[in-house]
């Protein structure tokens, strides 16, 4: 009876950690493309912050810091 337990309990342990390997997987997938957005969206913000403090630094040429970011 035991026997038959422990082997019961063995193939719903089977199933679920094949289940959450899928998960895991799709999960991973979906991290990797989240990981160029979040890139883009930091260069894109990067390039804001150096803009704004061209602009409080009142330079005749507001592009000298979004220049070196762009190099």
């Amino acid at each position: 009876m035991e026997a038959m337990v422990v082997s019961s309990t063995e193939g719903a342990v089977r199933i679920l950690l094949g289940k959450l390997a899928d998960v895991l997987a799709d999960r991973y997938t979906l991290l990797l493309g989240a990981h160029e957005e979040i890139q883009d969206l930091k260069d894109e913000l990067e390039s804001m912050n150096a803009c704004l403090r061209d602009l409080a630094a009142g330079d005749d040429d507001h592009r000298n810091e979004q220049q070196v970011l762009l190099k």
